[in-house]
C-alpha cells in the first residue's frame, strides 16, 4: 500500500468516525432539535460542503479500487 493510499485511508477512517459519532450524538438527544436544524440548514447552503462531499467520495472510490 503507498503512502498515499494510507493518508486517504486515515483521513476517510476520521470521517466515518465523525459521521458515526454525530448520529450518536442526535441518537441521544444531546443538543435540542433547533440547535441541530439551523446547522444543518446552514450547512446545506454553503458550496463548500459540496466539496468536501465530493473529496470524500472520491476517496472512498479510490480504497475501493485498491
Amino acid at each position: 500500500m503507498k503512502i498515499l493510499d494510507r493518508v486517504f485511508l486515515m483521513i476517510f477512517s476520521l470521517t466515518i468516525f465523525g459521521l458515526s459519532a454525530g448520529v450518536a450524538i442526535i441518537s441521544l438527544h444531546l443538543f435540542s432539535d433547533e440547535i441541530l436544524q439551523d446547522n444543518l440548514v446552514y450547512l446545506y447552503s454553503r458550496w463548500e460542503s459540496g466539496v468536501i462531499a465530493l473529496l470524500i467520495a472520491l476517496i472512498a472510490l479510490r480504497m475501493l479500487v485498491v
